[in-house]
């Protein structure tokens, strides 16, 4: 003899499932005002000790404070360009590290193990194939 199923059982479970999703919207809106009204009032906190710290030092120090970004995009603006002068001093600049770098590891234990492969014709060390 076959079940008989109810027939408002998938309407019940329809409403249960779109009630908990409803309250799951209610509770992530309140944690969104409530993270909102946090961000005010650390904002308000520092202004108040920024402004507290602003009288009571020099103003020279009181210019090197932080301030709290709302944009932490960092870098070139868009459309920057580099002059050709300043592009040749940062090359310059580059170069003469590089080279410095190099007279550094000139005596390394690295280069002598490349030269060591370079003469048996190895291309990679063991490690590196897989072996040790």
């Amino acid at each position: 003899m076959a079940k008989k199923r109810r027939a408002g059982a998938l309407e019940y479970t329809a409403e249960n499932i779109g009630a908990a999703l409803g309250q799951l919207a209610r509770r992530f809106d309140a944690l969104k005002q409530q993270r909102a009204e946090l961000n005010a009032e650390l904002q308000h906190i520092v202004k108040s000790t920024r402004d507290i710290v602003v009288d009571g030092v020099s103003a020279a120090w009181s210019a090197s404070l932080p301030t709290m970004a709302t944009n932490r995009k960092g870098g070139r603006p868009k459309g920057y360009t580099v002059s050709d002068a300043t592009r040749a001093k940062l090359r310059a600049a580059w170069e003469r590290r590089r080279s410095e770098a190099q007279k550094k590891d000139a005596g390394s234990a690295r280069d002598e193990r490349a030269a060591i492969r370079k003469a048996s014709g190895r291309k990679f060390s063991n490690r590196q194939r897989g072996k040790g």
